[in-house]
């Protein structure tokens, strides 16, 4: 142990433990997964990470610019339960419906 802290500083060493359990994780759900690290799955995963990226930088400039503002998750989910209120109550003709999906996509 003192070899290793001789060798390397305390936060090199959090940054190796941290870059380690991401390794264990990932070969623990790639043997209990089928399929776990196939491109279809982590093309799955990227996709479904998207919304939470934007919606994490949005979160990151509120704090940063003071306006503390932790609601950003709430707003989330009112806004996609709109939206789907909306396509089931006022349902748009099918052209419309897929420009509005196509031009959400786009962004």
């Amino acid at each position: 142990m003192n070899a290793l802290m001789r060798r390397f500083r305390p936060e090199q060493i959090r940054e190796l433990v941290l870059v380690l359990l991401i390794i264990l994780v990932i070969i623990f759900f790639a043997t209990q997964i089928e399929n776990y690290l196939s491109a279809r799955f982590f093309n799955r995963i990227s996709t479904s990470v998207a919304i939470i990226a934007v919606v994490a930088v949005g979160q990151t400039l509120v704090v940063l610019t003071r306006n503390i503002d932790l609601s950003v998750g709430s707003i989330v989910g009112f806004s996609s339960s709109l939206h789907a209120a909306g396509h089931i109550y006022i349902k748009p003709p099918p052209n419309t419906r897929q420009e509005l999906f196509l031009s959400v996509y786009r962004l």
